[in-house]
C-alpha cells in the first residue's frame, strides 16, 4: 500500500504568535502606551510570555495570559485582551488542547474586530482556521480564511491576503481539488512577483508558494518536479531559518519519499523533524511523524518496531484534537496486524479508519469539487478494508464498505437540492447570487469572444476566478445562516439485506471497485448476494483504454472491417476479465444495473461481446438491458425523491445557431471555442421536431435554430415536461467540471454566454422522468475515485430528473438523429427507459446500414438513474 499523505501543517502557529519575524509577514500595531499600572502590568505578561514560549514553558504563558485577561477585562482594554488570548490560546495549542486553541483564537479575532485591530483579527482567524483544518473542520476552516481575506483587501494588503490564500491551498489540496489550489497558489505567485518588481520585500511570500507548489506536485504525482524544489530548501538551510519552515519541507520530503518508496529516506527525515518537533512542542505534529516512521519501519521489514510507532502515534493524535491523518495511520495499523497474523484486530482498525474517513466528510467543505475530495483522496483505504474483508469471507460486509465509498458527496447534494433553499433566500441574498453568477457570465463571454491582447485574458482569467471564489463564499455562508441545512436527512449507505430489498426480479445489481492488487465485484440478485476477485485495477485500466480507442475512432465504410476486428479484440478481452467470472450469478437476471468504479465509467458494458456458435459476436447488448448508478444508495435516493408526475410530454431545444455572418461580433464558433471548432448540427434540427411529433401538439415544444437560446431554457416550464431534450454540442472542462455545459445558440447581443454551464443547470426547476443531453461527449467529466464522474449528468439529475442520457465519446449526428427518434418510440410505447434505449441500440446493431453496426454509432449513449 502506497496511499497520499496529507499534511495539516498546524506548527506554523507558534511562529505566528511568538517570533518577531513571523512566518506569514503579518504586522500586528503595537499596543497603547500603558496609561495606568493594571495596563503596564499586562505589558509586562505580554513580553514575559514572548520569552517563555520561545522556550517552549506552555504551563507558565497559561497562567500569566490567563492573569493578563484578567486585568484586560478589568479595564476594558479589548486590545489588549484580544492579544493574550492570542497567547493563551497558542499555549493550548502547543499543549495538545486545539479545541480550547480555537476557542481563544476566536475570542480575540472577535475582540479585534471591535478595537478594531485588522492585523490581529487577521492573525487569529488564520491561526483558528489552520487548527480547524488540521482537525477536519475544513467547513469552518474555510469560512475563517475567507474573512481573513475579506479583511487583507480592505486594508489594501496583497501580500498578506496572498499568504492567507497559499495557507488555504492546504483544504483543497487534502480534499484533491487539485485546480483550486493551483489557481490560488497562480494568484499568490503573481503577487509575489509585482511586488519584487516594484523594488519591496515580499516577506517569504515567494518560498511559501514554492514549497506549496511542490507539495501541489507530490499530491497530482509529479514527484521529479518537486524534489529538486524541496532539496533546493533543505541546502540552502542556515541556522537562522525558520524552524517552521524547516519542518514543513521536511513532512513534504517525506510524503514524497514514500511515494518513491524511499524508506530509508523516509526514516532519516522522520527523525530530524522529530528532533525538530520536540524543541517546539506540537503533539499533533509530532504523531503525524511518528505514523510516517512506523510505516516506514514496518516497509523496512520492522512490523513490530512499526507497531509500538503507532500505538504511541494514534492516541497523541486523538489527545491532540485528532486530524485527517487518523484514518491513515488506522489503515497502516490493520495493516501491520494483519501481517502479524492479528486478523481480528486488523479488522477493528479497518472498520475504523473507515468510520474516520465517514466523520471527516461530514465535516469537510460542503460546497463544490472540495466536497467529493475527502474520499476520493482516500481510495487506498476503502480497497484495503475490502481485500481484508473478502479474504476473510465477509463479502455481504465488504460491499457496504463500497456504497460507503461510492458517491457519498453526490447523496448528500441530491439530499440538499430536493429541499430547494433558493425559494427561501431574501431579496438581498437573491439579489448577490444573480449578480455573481451574471459577473461570470459577462466575464466568460468577453474570454469566449477571443478579440482582446494575451494581458487582458490572463487579467479575465483571474477575474473569473475570483468571481467563482466568491459564488463558493456565498453558497457557504448561506450554509452557515440557512437553519434548513441543520434539519437535513441524508442518505445513508444501504445495507446488504436492504439492497436485495429493493431490487425487483429479473434485476441484478453489479457493484465494481477497482483495486490495487485485486478489483472486485459484486453481484446482488433474489435474495443473495456473491462476491468476485478480478484483476488489478492496472490491469483492468489498460483495457479499458484501449477498447475506448476502438470504440470512439471514426468509423467509415472503408475503414470497417478493421475497425470491427480491432473492437472485437479489445471487447472480448473485458468480457473475459469483467464479465465473464459473473456470469453463473447472473441466471435469472434480464436487467443489470451497473455500479462503475474508476475508469469503468468510462465502459459501455453493452459492448463487452463473446463468441458464440459459428464465430459470431454476441455483444451484452442482445442479452440485458443496462443502466447505470453511482450506488446503490443512490439509486434507492433517486426513487423516492420522486415528485408528482409531469403533465406535458417533451420540450427540446435543438440546431443551435454557432455561427453568424450578419452578427457584428464574432459568435463562439466563429473563435473556435477552445480549440473545439463548434460546428453546425443541421440535423438535430430534423431529431428534435421527429420526436416532438411523437407527442400531441398540447403536450409538446421545442424550440430551433436562433430559439434554442440559453435563456429560453432558463425561463421555459421544464417543470411541466416528462421529457426535457439538448441536440447541441457539449462543452466538457475535465479540470474545472464547473465550466462544462450544452452549447446553445448565442447572439452576439445577447446577455447570456451561449454556455449552460453545471451551476446553472442546477438552478433549473426540472421534474423529469428523463432528461437526454444528446451531444458529444456529456457523460464525462473529472473522474475521482470512489465518487465517479464529476460532470453535466449530476447536475440534471440535481436539478431533479429521475434519469439522464449522456454520450460517452464525440457521436455521429445522421445516426444518433435515428438513434433518438426510435429511442422515444419505444418510450411513448410503454418500454422501460432501459428496455427503450437497449432496442433502439439493437434496431441499429441489426439494421441495413452497415457501417452504423459498428459499436462507434450506437454505444456511445447510455443511461444513468432510473430505468
Amino acid at each position: 500500500m502506497n496511499p497520499k499523505k496529507l499534511y495539516s501543517l498546524i506548527f506554523l502557529i507558534v511562529f505566528v504568535i511568538s517570533s518577531a519575524a513571523s512566518v506569514f509577514a503579518f504586522q500586528v500595531a503595537p499596543a497603547q502606551p500603558p496609561t495606568s499600572p493594571e495596563a503596564a502590568k499586562i505589558d509586562q505578561l505580554i513580553t514575559e510570555n514572548r520569552a517563555l514560549m520561545g522556550k517552549a514553558q506552555y504551563d507558565e504563558v497559561i497562567t500569566k495570559a490567563q492573569t493578563a485577561i484578567a486585568l484586560s477585562e478589568k479595564l476594558g482594554d479589548k486590545l489588549r485582551q484580544a492579544r493574550s488570548l492570542m497567547q493563551l490560546a497558542t499555549a493550548y495549542f502547543h499543549s495538545g488542547n486545539p479545541e480550547k486553541a480555537i476557542g481563544y483564537f476566536k475570542q480575540s479575532a472577535q475582540l479585534a474586530a471591535e478595537v478594531p485591530e485588522r492585523n490581529m483579527q487577521s492573525l487569529a482567524l488564520n491561526s483558528a482556521a489552520m487548527l480547524l483544518t488540521s482537525s477536519g473542520l475544513s467547513d469552518e476552516a474555510l469560512y475563517f480564511y475567507n474573512q481573513s481575506v475579506a479583511l487583507r483587501k480592505v486594508m489594501n494588503d496583497r501580500v498578506g491576503e496572498a499568504m492567507v490564500l497559499v495557507q488555504m491551498t492546504r483544504i483543497f489540496m487534502d480534499m484533491g481539488d487539485f485546480a483550486k489550489s493551483e489557481m490560488l497558489l497562480q494568484e499568490a505567485a503573481n503577487v509575489s512577483r509585482e511586488t519584487k518588481q516594484a523594488g519591496k520585500n515580499d516577506g517569504i511570500l515567494g518560498d511559501f508558494v514554492q514549497v506549496r507548489t511542490a507539495a501541489l506536485e507530490i499530491e497530482r504525482g509529479q514527484l521529479q518536479v518537486a524534489l529538486p524544489i524541496l532539496e533546493s530548501f533543505i541546502a540552502r538551510e542556515t541556522p537562522a531559518t525558520n524552524g517552521s519552515f524547516k519542518i514543513e519541507v521536511r513532512a513534504y520530503l517525506i510524503q514524497l519519499y514514500t511515494q518513491l518508496g524511499n524508506y530509508e529516506k523516509v526514516a532519516a527525515v522522520s527523525e530530524q523533524s522529530l528532533a525538530l518537533l520536540r524543541t517546539i512542542k506540537i503533539p499533533q505534529a509530532e504523531a503525524d511523524v511518528l505514523g510516517d516512521l512506523a510505516w516506514a519501519k514496518y516497509k523496512l521489514g520492522k512490523a513490530e518496531d512499526a507497531l509500538v510507532l503507532l500505538e504511541q502515534a494514534i492516541p497523541l493524535l486523538r489527545q491532540s484534537g485528532g486530524g485527517p491523518n487518523e484514518a491513515l495511520f488506522q489503515s497502516y495499523l490493520a495493516e501491520i496486524l494483519n501481517a502479524l497474523g492479528r486478523k481480528d484486530e486488523s479488522l477493528q482498525s479497518h472498520r475504523a479508519a473507515v468510520k474516520r474517513i465517514e466523520q471527516l466528510r461530514a465535516r469537510s467543505i460542503p460546497v463544490g469539487e472540495s466536497k467529493v475530495g475527502i474520499v476520493a483522496t482516500r481510495q487506498k483505504i476503502y480497497s484495503s478494508a475490502i481485500a481484508l474483508l473478502v479474504n476473510d469471507d465477509k463479502g455481504e460486509e465488504a460491499l457496504e464498505i463500497a456504497e460507503a465509498y461510492h458517491a457519498r458527496a453526490f447523496l448528500d447534494v441530491l439530499a440538499e437540492s430536493r429541499i430547494d433553499v433558493r425559494k427561501e433566500l431574501t431579496r438581498e441574498q437573491q439579489q448577490k447570487e444573480d449578480a455573481i453568477f451574471n459577473h461570470i457570465t459577462k466575464i466568460q463571454k468577453e474570454l469566449w469572444q477571443k478579440s482582446g491582447t494575451p494581458e487582458r485574458e490572463q487579467a479575465l482569467q483571474q477575474e473569473l476566478q475570483q468571481a467563482e471564489r466568491e459564488l463558493e463564499d456565498f453558497q457557504l455562508e448561506l450554509r452557515r445562516t440557512n437553519p434548513h441545512y441543520a434539519s437535513i436527512s441524508y442518505p445513508q449507505p444501504l445495507r446488504s439485506a436492504q439492497l436485495l430489498k429493493e431490487l425487483a426480479p429479473g434485476t441484478a445489481l453489479i457493484e465494481y471497485v477497482l483495486g490495487e492488487k485485486n478489483s472486485y465485484a459484486w453481484v446482488a440478485q433474489g435474495e443473495k448476494i456473491f462476491t468476485i476477485k478480478l484483476p488489478a485495477k492496472k490491469t483492468i485500466d489498460e483495457l479499458i483504454a484501449q477498447h475506448r480507442a476502438a470504440l470512439s475512432e471514426k468509423v467509415s465504410a472503408l475503414t470497417m472491417a478493421s475497425a470491427t476486428t480491432k473492437f472485437q479484440t479489445s471487447s472480448q478481452q473485458l468480457y473475459q476479465s469483467l464479465f465473464q467470472p459473473l456470469e453463473q450469478h447472473l441466471v435469472n437476471a434480464k436487467k443489470l444495473i451497473v455500479v462503475a468504479d474508476g475508469s469503468l465509467v468510462y465502459l459501455p458494458f453493452e459492448t463487452l461481446s463473446r463468441s458464440v456458435k459459428n464465430g459470431a459476436n454476441e455483444f451484452l447488448l442482445e442479452r440485458f438491458a443496462i443502466s447505470y448508478a453511482p450506488s446503490a444508495t443512490a439509486l434507492l435516493a433517486l426513487k423516492n425523491s420522486k415528485t408528482a408526475t409531469a403533465q406535458k410530454g417533451f420540450i427540446g431545444f435543438g440546431d443551435p445557431v454557432y455561427a453568424d455572418a450578419k452578427a457584428p461580433e464574432p459568435t463562439l464558433a466563429q473563435n473556435n471555442y477552445r480549440g473545439f471548432a463548434l460546428n453546425s448540427l443541421p440535423y438535430t434540427r430534423r431529431e428534435v421536431a421527429d420526436i416532438a411529433a411523437l407527442f400531441p401538439r398540447s403536450e409538446q415544444q421545442t424550440f430551433l435554430g436562433a430559439e434554442a437560446r440559453e435563456q429560453n431554457v432558463k425561463t421555459a416550464k421544464l417543470h411541466e415536461f416528462r421529457y426535457v431534450h439538448f441536440a447541441a454540442h457539449g462543452i466538457i472542462d475535465e479540470n474545472i467540471p464547473a465550466r462544462s455545459g450544452v452549447v446553445l445558440t448565442a447572439g452576439a447581443n445577447s446577455q447570456e454566454d451561449g454556455i449552460l454551464q453545471m451551476g446553472e443547470v442546477m438552478r433549473l426547476k426540472l421534474n423529469a422522468d428523463l432528461v437526454t443531453l444528446s451531444a458529444c461527449r456529456t457523460g464525462l467529466g473529472k473522474l475521482l475515485d470512489g465518487e465517479g464522474m464529476i460532470g453535466l449528468t449530476r447536475s440534471f439529475l440535481y436539478a431533479g430528473a429521475n434519469s439522464v442520457v449522456v454520450s460517452l465519446w464525440n457521436v455521429n449526428d445522421v445516426a444518433t438523429a435515428d438513434l433518438m427518434k426510435a429511442f422515444y418510440k419505444n418510450l411513448k410505447q410503454g418500454k422501460a427507459k432501459d428496455e427503450a434505449l437497449r432496442q433502439a441500440k439493437i434496431e441499429m446493431l441489426h439494421g441495413a446500414k452497415r457501417t452504423w453496426q459498428h459499436p462507434y454509432f450506437w454505444a456511445p449513449f447510455v443511461l444513468i438513474g432510473e430505468n
